[in-house]
């Protein structure tokens, strides 16, 4: 656990100094993105996927092969561009350590150069997102994050007014995660303010009164969607339906309440209407809550929503009116009281049973020195093993 706090730890120092620095500095920013690809690209056998994608990985050809005998379906259904993805690696490196290098430099860069478009406060969206996100994501599902970086730069090309560039990104994103075809219509919403009176607060009221009555709509929401759909999206939604519903945590009441407190904020902005910044962040933070209140016993999606979203919206917290205007005492006082919330958040995760593919962290670095490879693989099976035992189908 002692590495995860110490990455947290020097995020949150770099967030407060950020707080006083100069809006043109980005020193700190640089320092935090090289923290957190460090600990990222250099992650061995670590997390929830690794097992599963290093078995899939291993009967991966290379290019010539496969362009001459074509690839076998993997056992884990798998996106066509995440398959070529695997297969260009599998030509240049036999050991799927690469993969996962490859993938955790391309989305952390990604997400740094997005949030970098957004505000200055880089350090504060790291801390953020490292905290609450960075697990499950870069972690757990690293299909998930390709695809959710692709969006990241979709958004930035549309809040930039270059729509049909956004929207080919987010399609391509759609290649390597299905579920990346949610945000296929924010580009075209870029400038239209979700309505807070006639949108806004019905649905989350709505969708609050479920909550409270434990309503799930999931099975509701495929049986009307099905019909519409491809065979292949049909069929990752299957495990979703007529499931167990995993249980509404004060974590996750905790993350309900911070998205609205985020939701507030940005509605009150004085340029909520014309940045198109903030208007998207003011959809993903309604596409987030409206996850949690309506499918609150489903993480899977709710997660996947939060992986494009939470970055996105803590670095446009930075980029609003008041905060801009706000000094450097009130900025660090603001600063502490997120990253305090943040920390307590991912230590909830790390005492928690489902942190057992992630205790204890190992690094490549480690295995090279010591040549200990540890017992990453078992820890992740076992854990599959709880977990299809607890909500299976």
């Amino acid at each position: 656990m002692t590495p995860y706090i110490s990455v947290a730890a020097a995020l949150f120092v770099l967030a407060l100094v950020e707080a006083g620095a100069p809006a043109e500095r980005r020193l700190w920013g640089t320092i935090a993105l090289l923290i957190v690809l460090a600990f990222g690209a250099l992650r061995f056998e670590t997390g929830f996927d690794w097992a599963v994608y290093a078995e899939e990985f291993g009967d991966i050809p290379p290019i010539t092969v496969a362009i001459e005998d074509g690839i076998q379906e993997p056992y884990l259904p798998m996106e066509t561009l995440f398959i070529w993805l695997n297969v260009i690696v599998k030509t240049f490196a036999d050991d799927v350590t690469a993969l996962f290098t490859v993938v955790a430099l391309f989305g952390i860069v990604s997400i740094h150069e997005v949030s970098g478009k957004i505000s200055r406060s880089q350090c504060l969206m790291w801390l953020v997102y490292f905290c609450l996100a960075f697990l499950p994501a870069q972690m757990s599902s690293i299909r998930a994050a390709v695809a959710a970086s692709l969006v990241l730069i979709g958004l930035v090309l549309a809040a930039r007014q270059k729509p049909i560039r956004g929207l080919a990104v987010i399609a391509i994103a759609c290649g390597f995660h299905t579920f990346s075809t949610a945000f296929l219509v924010l580009p075209l919403l870029r400038n239209r303010s979700p309505s807070v009176r006639w949108l806004l607060a019905p649905l989350l009221m709505l969708g609050l009164i479920c909550l409270l009555l434990g309503v799930q709509v999931a099975d509701l929401l495929i049986d009307l969607a099905s019909p519409f759909l491809p065979g292949f999206v049909s069929e990752k939604l299957a495990p979703f339906y007529q499931g167990v519903n995993a249980p509404f945590s004060k974590a996750t009441f905790a993350l309900v309440a911070g998205h609205f407190t985020l939701l507030y904020l940005l509605c009150a902005d004085r340029n909520a209407k014309q940045d198109p910044f903030i208007v998207i962040a003011i959809w993903l933070t309604f596409m987030v809550l409206m996850a949690h209140l309506f499918l609150s016993g489903l993480p899977a999606i709710w997660n996947r929503v939060m992986y494009v979203s939470l970055p996105w919206e803590i670095a446009c917290l930075a980029r609003l009116d008041a905060f801009v205007r706000l000094g450097v005492a009130m900025k660090r006082t603001i600063t502490l009281g997120i990253g305090a919330l943040s920390l307590i958040g991912l230590v909830y995760f790390l005492i928690s049973p489902a942190s057992l593919p992630f205790v204890p962290y190992q690094s490549v670095i480690e295995v090279w020195l010591t040549g200990d490879y540890g017992d990453g693989p078992w820890r992740s099976w076992e854990w599959y093993t709880i977990y299809r035992e607890n909500y299976k189908d």
